[in-house]
């Protein structure tokens, strides 16, 4: 009986092609590429000769994966698995790895690179713990590499004790914490943006969800049924660990939000550049000075076809900015979203107790909500008033 020959395979989500023997899959480059198929038929030739000899089966029928063919069917994986918000490290460790080592062969990767490769990114001034991070997501990889047989379970054992820089090691410089903002400085800023980025930052300042959230918020995924209504976003940090986010909207940050409902049953988010963009423009109309017969008409005097339009949804960063040119505008020190939720989590902390806060802000055990709702010295200093 002949033997079948193995398929030119497509992996679809990378863009290589492979062959399967030995049910591993062995990668060959870029699909339909003239290289990918000279190998292809030089590793399928190899396989048949030694299958009609009767040898064993040898599983290194091919050159090794390069880093940059393992990062590529990595970041496939990845962007299956997890949200697009959550990909962008990722790729910055792609970058990274990739830069000095991209065509050496994965499973040579070994401590000291990954030692220089810290060094480098110090000098570069990037923080303690992104690079601690970068460094995180390479083990990661290669964990995820080895249980699919694309590296060997040595590269895999000795990466996997490579360590990350402790506190105050190599010079990597250390970012102070993220403290909370004050009411003042919110209320100084809000005077300084738009209608709707104000609504956003009052709504986040009130219900302590994350800036994604706020971002994300629609009517469809509000339950109104109750006093308090739920928001159960579809999409937040943890959704890929399929846990359930729920954030409670209680009467204050309900009547933020009622200005801007339309369609309980509507997906797009509430929050968008868009609408904020008309807003802005109607309140531009309201104030206008000039006879409504006079000057131009409403709409008229617009650029048919700009070169930025505003888009559908607030991104995290695009946020970040407006607060901060707010702040800039306010005269004040510059402060971002993610302040609003420790802000929110110390005053709730100080008025209801840390596992209060903790259910509020949606984490799983109270010890990470210590690092968002800072000990009060509210408390320390009444005591010390009576007995220091």
């Amino acid at each position: 009986m002949s033997q079948a020959v193995p398929q030119y395979s497509l992996h679809k989500a990378s863009g290589h092609a492979f062959v399967y023997l030995q049910r591993k899959p062995h990668y060959l480059g870029k699909h339909g590429s003239p290289e990918s198929k000279a190998k292809y038929q030089a590793i399928v030739g190899k396989w048949m000769l030694e299958q009609s000899r009767g040898a064993p089966d040898t599983p290194n029928l091919t050159s090794p994966l390069t880093l940059s063919e393992l990062c590529d069917i990595y970041m496939a994986y990845i962007k299956e698995r997890y949200p697009k918000d959550s990909q962008y490290n990722y790729r910055c460790m792609v970058l990274w790895v990739t830069k000095d080592y991209g065509e050496h062969p994965a499973g040579d990767l070994n401590g000291s690179q990954i030692d220089g490769l810290q060094q480098k990114m110090v000098a570069e001034d990037l923080t303690r713990r992104y690079i601690n991070d970068i460094t995180k997501m390479v083990k990661r990889m290669y964990k995820w590499a080895y249980g699919r047989s694309h590296v060997p379970e040595a590269t895999y054992r000795r990466l996997e004790v490579v360590e990350g820089i402790g506190k105050g090691r190599l010079g990597a410089r250390d970012n102070p914490p993220i403290r909370p903002v004050s009411d003042d400085a919110i209320e100084k800023t809000v005077r300084q943006l738009p209608t709707l980025v104000a609504a956003m930052v009052r709504f986040q300042r009130l219900t302590g969800c994350r800036p994604q959230d706020v971002c994300n918020l629609n009517e469809a995924e509000i339950d109104r049924t109750e006093d308090i209504w739920v928001y159960r976003p579809s999409r937040h940090k943890r959704a890929w660990l399929d846990e359930d986010r729920a954030v409670a909207i209680g009467p204050k940050a309900q009547a933020v939000l009622k200005t801007f409902l339309q369609d309980p049953e509507c997906d797009n988010p509430i929050f968008s550049p868009t609408r904020s963009e008309a807003i802005r423009r109607a309140e531009q109309r309201q104030q206008r000075k000039i006879p409504p017969n006079r000057g131009n008409s409403p709409g008229s005097n617009v650029v048919l076809t700009p070169k930025r339009s505003p888009g559908l949804k607030y991104s995290t960063d695009s946020f970040r900015r407006a607060i901060q040119r707010g702040c800039a505008n306010a005269g004040v020190d510059r402060w971002s979203p993610n302040q609003l939720r420790h802000t929110a989590a110390t005053d709730i902390r100080r008025t209801h107790g840390l596992e209060a806060s903790s259910n509020v802000l949606g984490h799983k055990n109270t010890k990470m909500t210590e690092t968002y709702a800072e000990r009060d010295l509210y408390n320390a200093k009444a005591v010390a008033r009576e007995v220091g």
